[in-house]
C-alpha cells in the first residue's frame, strides 16, 4: 500500500513539476525550406446495415516562400490523393471524390512571426481549382453510377461542399485541427487546457501534456464541450443543412429526442506530435471517437515527413 501511495506522489510530482513551465512554439523557418509529409487516414463507421470502412492516403509538400521579421509564406500542395472505395459503396466514394478535389492544389499560407496562420494569399485560385477538380470526379463518379442523382442531387452536393470552402474555414483548420502548424503561435503547459471549435462547428476543449522543456514531444486530448441548448442549435443547424426537409419535425421535438438518448453526440480525438529539433513536425498520430445520432465511428490519422531539405 505505502508503493502505491508513493507512486501516485511521485506521479503528482512530476504533473505539477512539468506544469510549472510554459513552451511557446515559435516557428523558425527558412526560406526555401521543404518538408513532404505522407498522411494514411482510416475511419470504420458502425452503421444498423454493418460497418463501413473508408480509407485514404496523400502527400503533401510544404515550400517556404518568404521569409521575414514579420512572418512567413508557406505554398502547401496536396500533390497526390488516393481513396479506397469498396464496390457499390456509393458514400465511400462520394468521400473519396470529395478527397480528390484537393489533388493538385496549392494553398498560399502567410502566417505571422510565430508561424500561425493568418491569410490565405490565392484564395480565389483556390476555389476556382477546387471546383474545377470536383467537377471532374463528380463527372466520373456519375456516370459510373446512374443510380446516384436519386441519392445526392448533383447541384445540391456541389453548393454545399463549395459554401464551406472559405478563408476563414481553412484559416480554422490550421489553427485547430491537428496538422504541421497547428501548435505555431501556442504556449502550452501540462495541464493547460484551451477551448476551440472543431471543423464540424463543434465546440470542444483541449488538455495538453508535455514529455519535455523543450515541447518536442506533445500529446492532446480534444473532448466534445457543449451545453444542451448549444448542442441542440448545433444539430437543428446540421439538419437544416443536410435533410431540410426533416429539420422542421427535428425542431419541434428536440428535447424529447435528446432526452431518450436518440440524438446523443459524444467525439473525443487524441493527437501525438513528435518534431524535429529545428521546429517542423517530424510525426503526427491521431484517433478520434464519435457517437453522433446512434452512429459510431473511429478515425485514425497518421502524419510522417518523408523528405525534407535541411
Amino acid at each position: 500500500m505505502k508503493k502505491v501511495f508513493l507512486l501516485f506522489a511521485l506521479v503528482c510530482m512530476a504533473t505539477a513539476a512539468n506544469a510549472q513551465f510554459g513552451v511557446k512554439r515559435v516557428a523558425k523557418y527558412q526560406k526555401g525550406e521543404k518538408a513532404v509529409y505522407h498522411n494514411v487516414e482510416k475511419t470504420v463507421v458502425q452503421t444498423q446495415m454493418g460497418e463501413q470502412v473508408i480509407s485514404q492516403s496523400s502527400t503533401d509538400q510544404y515550400v517556404v516562400t518568404d521569409a521575414t521579421a514579420n512572418g512567413y509564406v508557406i505554398d502547401i500542395t496536396t500533390v497526390k490523393v488516393e481513396a479506397d472505395a469498396p464496390e457499390g459503396d456509393i458514400m465511400s466514394a462520394i468521400t473519396g471524390a470529395a478527397a480528390k478535389m484537393t489533388e493538385g492544389l496549392t494553398i498560399r499560407v502567410a502566417t505571422d512571426a510565430d508561424g500561425r496562420a493568418i491569410a490565405i494569399q490565392n484564395m480565389d485560385e483556390v476555389k476556382q481549382k477546387a471546383q474545377a477538380n470536383l467537377k471532374t470526379q463528380l463527372d466520373e463518379l456519375y456516370a459510373k453510377n446512374s443510380q446516384l442523382e436519386g441519392v445526392l442531387q448533383r447541384d445540391v452536393f456541389t453548393a454545399q461542399i463549395m459554401d464551406r470552402l472559405t478563408e476563414e474555414a481553412l484559416l480554422s483548420a490550421l489553427h485547430d485541427s491537428p496538422d504541421v502548424m497547428s501548435l505555431n503561435g501556442k504556449t502550452m503547459m501540462t495541464g493547460g487546457i484551451e477551448q476551440f471549435t472543431s471543423e464540424e462547428g463543434m465546440k470542444m476543449k483541449r488538455l495538453y501534456v508535455l514529455s519535455d522543456k523543450e515541447g518536442l514531444m506533445v500529446k492532446t486530448t480534444a473532448n466534445l464541450d457543449m451545453t444542451t441548448n448549444e448542442l441542440k442549435e448545433f444539430i437543428i443547424k446540421q439538419m437544416a443543412e443536410s435533410a431540410p426537409e426533416q429539420a422542421e419535425m427535428i425542431k419541434q421535438n428536440i428535447d424529447a429526442l435528446i432526452s431518450s438518448g436518440a440524438l446523443k453526440m459524444d467525439v473525443t480525438q487524441t493527437a501525438d506530435y513528435e518534431f524535429f529539433a529545428n521546429g517542423w513536425l517530424n510525426k503526427l498520430t491521431t484517433e478520434t471517437k464519435s457517437e453522433v445520432m446512434g452512429q459510431n465511428s473511429r478515425k485514425t490519422k497518421t502524419m510522417e515527413c518523408i523528405e525534407h531539405s535541411w
